[in-house]
């Protein structure tokens, strides 16, 4: 059996012109990806970081809160303790 070359239609200069415009395509989509990727990824991060500023301004709140529960408690303590005694 004899092996032949391919015999190119438009020759090796359109087959080069095709192949350019194939990877000149898959460049072009590769990029536009990546700019996707990049304007998804950045979202992603102000989305976490606007969840956290919620999360950790309520766990603020809830601290301050029982702060001064606290002092309020330690302030009445000594007072009813004294009343009780009396």
């Amino acid at each position: 059996m004899r092996l032949r070359f391919l015999k190119l239609v438009n020759g090796w200069g359109g087959f080069l012109t095709e192949l350019a415009i194939v990877v000149f395509g898959v460049l072009i989509a590769l990029g536009a990806q990546q700019l996707l990727d990049d304007w998804q990824g950045k979202r992603n991060v102000a989305d976490f970081r606007e969840a956290l500023d919620a999360e950790l301004s309520g766990n603020l709140r809830a601290e301050t809160h029982n702060h001064h529960m606290m002092a309020a408690a330690r302030w009445m303590l000594p007072r009813k303790l004294a009343a009780s005694l009396s």
